[in-house]
């Protein structure tokens, strides 16, 4: 049995409860060549990424380091990764997002 998940968010803490959808932005989506991670709030200092196939098997961990941007952008060449849909798990000390994606060529 499996199950779909579109967006589960879980955040923690007073403030980030507010706007917990607008935390992390990714796009396009769907994808073809690359996918842009769009992180507003520069209160994060160090988050993962975890990549997980629509069956929920973990297929790669991409750690990220924010660097001293105002930005805090983030790309990924998903023209390296098969078609089909995926689920990218966010963490962060105060922050903790899935988000589906759907990759095409």
């Amino acid at each position: 049995m499996t199950s779909s998940i579109d967006n589960a968010i879980i955040a923690s803490g007073v403030n980030s409860l507010s706007s917990s959808k607008e935390l992390v932005q990714i796009s396009p989506n769907p994808a073809n060549e690359t996918l842009t991670f769009s992180f507003p709030e520069n209160n994060y200092s160090e988050i993962s990424i975890e990549l997980y196939n629509s069956f929920g098997a973990k297929i790669s961990d991409i750690p990220y380091e924010f660097l001293d941007n105002e930005d805090n952008i983030f790309k990924i060449n998903s023209s390296q990764i098969n078609a089909g849909v995926y689920y990218f798990h966010i963490k962060g000390s105060s922050l903790s997002i899935t988000k589906k994606v759907v990759v095409v060529h």
